[in-house]
């Protein structure tokens, strides 16, 4: 037991999976160094893995780079062995939480749509309600927001009747990344910035994300979802609304809403491919024929954007990492000549994990309004669905691994619009 009461507890499922041991426990650190985090904060770290605190932290000494190097005492770290289907083992994190009366508690949920789901179920039950009014109590739900449109619509009904509609933090760290935030303060404080963002003088915005990492860690979450749920649906629409979306309101989530809403397939630019040997990696079942890479084109329907179109391109395993988003002109700019090229990633070394950190902090402040809103991730969904129904009817290409994404996006491909 802690040798003193926590002003916060930091409850973090999933603490042994992949994205709690490579993000969230490393950005967790680097905050705690930073004296950026909370007075008295504790984390208490939630897994199904049957093991005791000194176990776990034995086991994060294996991974590449160990997230809490210093002794137990960091953070006043434990681990708490709970089955997330159990109700009892539910019952065991309230009432070690009751030990601390008048704490505040932030959920973070590092774990697959379906295991929150099962949270959710005990989450429900009236034992767990009546906890949660004793406490101020906030919940991080990673990216996807649901499974789909009507799955991202009965989850926030039950989380809203849960723990209330601002203490809901829908998140995509992508938001927080340095260059994001950029691009959001150039808007703000550039009207030239702001003068170019339009059809009368752009007819191209492309995004790429690509990683040279593989799915080795990753397949038995990624497959059946590939590249439009895990990319396309969260990351790659919020930064294309971030460019595009009005801000001539006070409510930008909105606004960003709108956009992404009105954004129309163009069928015939799907393209669609899978790395050799991803079919044979462990949890994949080659019958789903999961996407790693995707490329799709869109337009929109808001006047401000006719005739422009906006490539999209995913890609797992290539040659290189890089996040940009590219501006096209119609005329040669004075200042920037054809393009602008937007830099988002690689980040410098010491940048790497802001995303993550800057997710817990605003969080941990309680600042609601920076995280994804409801009505942004009901539009992804749609758009979503759009490139969903023309999968199957598209060919799977495949690549070899270090291969460049251009291998597919070819110019002509990112400047033709075919209807």
């Amino acid at each position: 037991m802690p040798a003193s009461s926590p002003s916060t507890i930091l409850v973090l499922f999933g603490a042994t999976g992949d994205l709690a041991r490579s993000k969230l426990l490393p950005a967790l650190r680097e905050l705690w160094i930073d004296g950026k985090l909370p007075r008295n904060l504790q984390l208490l770290s939630v897994g199904r893995q049957k093991i005791s605190t000194a176990e776990y932290v034995t086991q994060l000494a294996s991974a590449k780079t160990h997230p809490f190097p210093h002794d137990l005492s960091m953070l006043q770290l434990e681990y708490l062995s709970l089955d997330f289907a159990d109700a009892e083992g539910f019952s065991k994190l309230i009432k070690y939480i009751r030990r601390h009366p008048g704490t505040k508690v932030l959920f973070y949920m590092a774990v697959a749509p379906e295991v929150l789901h099962t949270c959710i179920d005990q989450f429900s039950q009236p034992t767990f309600r009546e906890f949660v009014q004793e406490y101020e109590i906030g919940i991080v739900v990673e990216k996807p927001f649901g499974m789909d449109l009507t799955d991202a619509q009965d989850l926030n009904r039950k989380l809203t009747s849960i723990f209330g509609i601002r203490n809901i933090y829908r998140n995509d760290h992508y938001l927080f990344k340095n260059g994001v935030q950029e691009i959001l303060a150039t808007r703000n404080t550039d009207p030239q910035l702001e003068e170019l963002l339009n059809g009368a003088k752009l007819f191209q915005i492309q995004i790429l994300v690509a990683e040279k990492d593989d799915l080795v860690d990753r397949a038995a979450y990624f497959d059946g979802r590939g590249m439009t749920v895990d990319w396309l649906q969260s990351h790659i629409l919020q930064m294309l609304a971030v460019v595009c979306a009005d801000k001539d309101t006070d409510d930008f989530r909105l606004c960003k809403a709108d956009f992404i809403d009105s954004l129309k397939l163009i069928p015939k630019s799907l393209i669609r491919a899978q790395y050799a040997g991803y079919a044979d990696l462990p949890n994949v079942d080659p019958a789903r024929k999961s996407e790693t890479f995707l490329a799709v084109q869109f337009t929109s329907e808001l006047r401000k954007w006719q005739d422009v179109s906006f490539s999209l391109i995913a890609a797992k395993a290539v040659d290189e990492k890089q996040v940009t988003i590219t501006l096209k002109f119609r005329q040669p700019h004075a200042k920037f000549g054809l393009e602008i090229e937007l830099t988002i990633e690689p980040e410098p070394q010491d940048a790497a994990l802001d995303g993550h950190a800057t997710t817990l902090v605003k969080a941990l402040h309680q600042e609601w309004e920076s995280f994804v809103s409801q009505p942004e991730v009901e539009a992804q969904w749609r758009v979503t669905a759009q490139v969903q129904a023309k999968l199957s009817q598209t060919p799977l290409e495949h690549y070899t691994k270090g291969t460049s994404y251009r291998h597919f996006c070819t110019e002509n491909w990112c400047l033709q619009i075919t209807e």
